[in-house]
């Protein structure tokens, strides 16, 4: 089969940049392109096939077939490279939402977009952590492409168990440093187009220095390796500030380079052990495929997006709907009867974990939590409303996909803020 390039799996994630998580149909197969199936044979997992298919030709060059190893050309003179490609197309062909279109257009024009802090952990405290995702690891749906993620989620605490409190400080102190250099260009344009320097914020500015206050980020080290998680799709993220830890060195794997578009470019940011990487939820970016080794990396998402897309937005309305339709949603037998034939596992399980809480919870409550979920992952499409409407007319099953995010992660929600089940 594989040496057709036809590849048959009863379930794969099929959101790549079109912006649905989901499978197939069961049973589908799925047709690759004949250097797919050159390149990638039958090492990797059906799900990241099928995202390498719906690739743009861009970001598989980039991602998928070298180029980002490659400064200048690679041995093919018509293949792309970093240098050749234009990030104005790469970013036409993704696809992206008008909010996230916009986010990635400021971030390329941007000088500044990110903040390099070497030697931010000692090489202890990387092992510790590298140690610590390799004993406790957990697989759960990626908020970018559905795929499955290696990683290992902590919270303060923990990582002050792990690194030690002056570290985490440390840290927690690399966004003030980053939202002082936004605000100093941020000034500097004023003065240079005339404005008044206490002029009003822009909206990046705005959830920048909001998030300074954020005091309990979503923290989380992840692993990349070629047969797990093998690389990480051209994105922006929902938080208004990241920071992301190398936690070894970029020549002990091969492949997994961080690329990003800024400064009118996209660049490949070559990292040491321990050196952090703080940027705002304006740069576009991803990791290219892991071709050996493994990849780790510690990050930290402080605070959201100001800009909320209309379709992103509740009203009190919305959430009464939303969390009524979720709870008929889990309700209805021929739900659970299609999921337990899509998903890996039995209906409860896999439909679940968040199954109890949507019972138990109050549907006030469980409006608000559905709510902070689309909005922390730009999700439309994780809706109960709209998860519904795919389940009436749509026959492949891909909402299923879509059900069981929005419950593993309402409850994640309710977790962190001390009322899960």
């Amino acid at each position: 089969l594989f040496s057709h390039g036809m590849i048959p799996w009863p379930w794969v994630a099929t959101m790549a940049f079109g912006g649905v998580v989901g499978p197939q149909p069961l049973g589908a197969v799925v047709k690759l392109d004949e250097d797919l199936v050159q390149r990638f044979g039958n090492c990797l997992l059906p799900e990241f096939l099928a995202e390498a298919q719906r690739m743009p030709p861009l970001s598989r060059a980039l991602l998928l077939t070298g180029a980002a190893d490659c400064d200048d050309k690679l041995p093919d003179a018509d293949a792309p490279s970093v240098k050749t490609i234009n990030p104005k197309h790469l970013i036409d062909e993704l696809g992206l939402g008008t909010a996230e279109r916009l986010a990635a257009e400021q971030g390329l024009a941007s000088d500044d977009a990110v903040l390099r802090a070497q030697n931010s952990l000692t090489p202890e405290q990387c092992a510790e952590l590298r140690q610590a995702v390799d004993r406790e690891w957990r697989t759960a749906p990626d908020s970018v492409d559905g795929a499955p993620d290696i990683q290992l989620n902590l919270d303060v605490d923990k990582l002050h168990e792990l690194i030690g409190v002056a570290a985490t400080n440390m840290l927690f102190e690399l966004p003030v440093t980053f939202a002082n250099t936004v605000h100093k260009r941020e000034s500097r344009n004023d003065s240079e187009s005339g404005a008044c320097a206490t002029s009003t914020f822009g909206d990046e500015e705005k959830a920048i220095f909001t998030a300074l206050e954020d005091r309990n980020p979503e923290i989380f080290v992840r692993r990349y390796t070629p047969e797990e998680r093998p690389w990480n799709p051209f994105h922006t993220d929902a938080s208004a500030l990241t920071v992301n830890v190398a936690l070894g060195n970029d020549a002990d794997f091969q492949g997994g380079k961080l690329l990003a578009c800024y400064s009118g470019a996209v660049q490949r940011i070559d990292r040491t052990e321990g050196e952090a990487l703080v940027h705002a939820s304006t740069l576009l970016h991803g990791v290219s495929r892991m071709q050996s080794g493994r990849r780790y990396s510690l990050v930290m998402f402080f605070g959201m997006k100001l800009m909320v897309p209309l379709e992103l937005r509740f009203s009190d309305r919305d959430r009464a709907h939303e969390a009524t339709t979720l709870v008929a949603l889990c309700a209805r037998p021929e739900v659970i009867r299609q999921c337990a034939n899509i998903l890996p596992r039995g209906p409860l399980e896999v439909v679940g974990p968040g199954l109890s809480y949507v019972a138990s919870s109050g549907l006030e409550r469980l409006g608000q939590l559905i709510e902070s979920v689309v909005q922390r992952y730009a999700a439309p499409h994780l809706r109960p409303s709209a998860i519904d409407a795919r389940s009436l007319d749509v026959d492949d099953g891909s909402w299923c996909w879509s059900l069981r995010a929005v419950l593993i992660y309402v409850q994640e929600a309710a977790e962190s803020h001390g009322d899960g089940p």
